[in-house]
């Protein structure tokens, strides 16, 4: 079963160009994704593929925050040295 998206009628350009938001408002297009997932080849192919990109981001993240934490760990050791 398929839905589709109706717009309000307008009866020429200029009446689109003044319309409020109100008026322009489309109505939702209501979308069906099936509950089921399929392990197929290619399914488990994007999903290793997502998870190895998140994976990637993860890790430049930790290397960026222990750059960071290096960082201030050294201006925390030369602030205490300067109060000695």
């Amino acid at each position: 079963m398929h839905h589709h998206c109706t717009h309000k009628s307008v009866k020429t350009l200029s009446h689109i160009l003044f319309l409020s938001a109100a008026e322009r408002k489309v109505t939702p297009c209501i979308k069906y994704k099936s509950a089921r997932i399929h392990y197929t080849r290619a399914n488990v192919k994007k999903k290793m593929e997502r998870m190895e990109q998140e994976n990637k981001e993860l890790r430049e993240g930790i290397t960026a925050m222990q750059t960071e934490v290096e960082k201030l760990t050294a201006l925390v050791n030369t602030l205490m040295a300067a109060q000695n």
